[in-house]
């Protein structure tokens, strides 16, 4: 359809008229009022998936850009004019100074951008730096407007009815779009999203933020946030993403942890092992990635690790571009006639966060990107409010170990690494600076 309009000069006209005039509409609404610009970049990842064809795990790595993806991004620019119009507005109320994070998230930005004009595929470095950018716009203004406690609750409380609604958008798709919901010669289940492992991401951020909605709200809430739990844990067992599972299972075991309820919480976390294990000993197939293969098996990700960690080694400074993902597998050293995984291209996943920043901008970009990540994170254990505390700090982990096998959290490229950077934004800007009174 999209075709259509591209080869219809008058037909384009008139799509550019509308998307111009609701572009204007949206962002007028978003400089009124910030909660309705934060809806929009919570929900952005799933734009471009509304767009995506079902496709088997092993065609994932060939798809290309579609109307989805071009849309998404045109929304991630403009909440960042928003976040930047915002900044300058709500900064100059306020008079502070900016944050040491946000320094260190601007120098990665422009690095990233630099990146481009050595880049191994500068399209694509060009196209989601100037993404981040934009969506570092976002985050400053995000700082900016969260002065009170009130609008941290809030935004936290649209986080958790935006994946609520996820929840039960992919239930109800489950009997009505059987075809969409299952990945195509597996039996993984992925939901509304391109990938069993997506789907497996957006289960594992939603723990948390249900067991804090659990003990932030009223009686008669608390039965529906259970239901979630459990709605949640059913979807996310279906999945058969190893990752997440084991990832969630930190996050959870770490928040109960920290707000130490009592043994209530600690047998309903043994619970969660239980069912946990016996699905798995049910229907192992969805948790094996081919015939013969054990459960713990990496799914080659062991061979893609070791090359990249070569490539990173021959250009350690700079890297070879932002974002150029396995574009360096195409090195008729590493290429593989056949085998999609090593096809040389930059949406090939190198399947570690880390090792696609060495790749994207060397050592140094890494080493920023650690500070910048920590730095927030180490300043959450100081917030007063208990169960705030133990959702950052929990969320923070679970992302980081999650890292490690998949690349979750380089940019906003999903749902988890938009709610990480929220979650960012509340713990290093207002725990510290604001004090107690903030977040009581």
């Amino acid at each position: 359809m999209f075709d259509v309009f591209i080869n219809d000069p008058i037909a384009l006209t008139l799509l550019a008229g509308v998307i111009l005039l609701l572009s204007i509409g949206l962002a007028v609404a978003g400089i009124k009022r910030f909660e309705f610009a934060i809806l929009l970049m919570i929900i952005s990842p799933w734009i471009s998936v509304l767009f995506t064809p079902s496709r088997s795990e092993l065609l994932q790595v060939e798809q290309v850009a579609t109307f989805g993806s071009y849309l998404r991004i045109s929304v991630l620019l403009l909440v960042g004019l928003v976040g930047i119009i915002s900044f300058f507005r709500f900064h100059r109320q306020h008079n502070r100074t900016i944050p040491l994070q946000y320094i260190l998230l601007g120098v990665f930005s422009l690095m990233a951008l630099i990146s481009t004009f050595y880049s191994i595929d500068q399209k694509m470095t060009f196209i989601r730096s100037v993404s981040f950018i934009f969506f570092f716009f976002f985050l400053l203004g995000l700082g900016s407007w969260l002065d009170s406690e009130q609008k941290i609750q809030n935004t936290l409380n649209m986080v958790f009815w935006v994946l609520s609604a996820f929840m039960f958008l992919n239930l109800i798709a489950l009997p009505l779009l059987t075809q969409r919901v299952w990945a195509f010669e597996t039996s993984r289940f992925q939901g509304l999203w391109s990938h069993p492992n997506t789907m497996g991401g957006l289960c594992m951020i939603s723990y948390p933020i249900f067991i804090w909605k659990y003990f932030d709200c009223n009686s008669n809430l608390k039965w529906f946030v259970i239901l979630l739990i459990i709605l949640t844990i059913a979807m996310h067992i279906l999945t058969g993403s190893r990752t997440t599972l084991l990832s969630s299972v930190l996050g959870t075991f770490i928040f109960l942890f920290i707000v130490r309820k009592g043994f209530s919480n600690v047998f309903s976390l043994i619970l969660l092992l239980l069912l946990l294990s016996g699905f798995i000993i049910i229907n192992p197939s969805s948790f094996s990635r081919r015939q013969g293969q054990a459960v713990t098996d990496l799914s080659g990700r062991l061979e893609i690790w070791g090359a990249a960690l070569q490539l990173s080694q021959e250009r350690p400074l700079l890297g070879y571009g932002y974002a150029v993902g396995g574009k360096g597998f195409e090195d008729p050293r590493f290429f593989r006639k056949g085998e999609s995984l090593w096809v040389g291209s930059s949406r090939v996943s190198l399947h570690n966060g880390y090792l696609s920043i060495a790749i994207g901008v060397g050592l140094i970009g890494l080493v920023i990107y650690f500070f910048l990540l920590l730095l927030p994170f180490f300043k959450s254990f100081k917030i007063p409010d208990i169960e705030i505390r133990g959702l950052i700090i929990s969320f923070f982990l679970m992302c980081l170990a999650a890292n490690f096998t998949e690349s979750y959290i380089v940019g906003p490229s999903n749902l988890g690494a938009v709610v990480l950077w929220i979650l960012w934004v509340i713990a290093g800007e207002k725990t510290i600076d604001a004090g107690a009174h903030i977040i009581s």
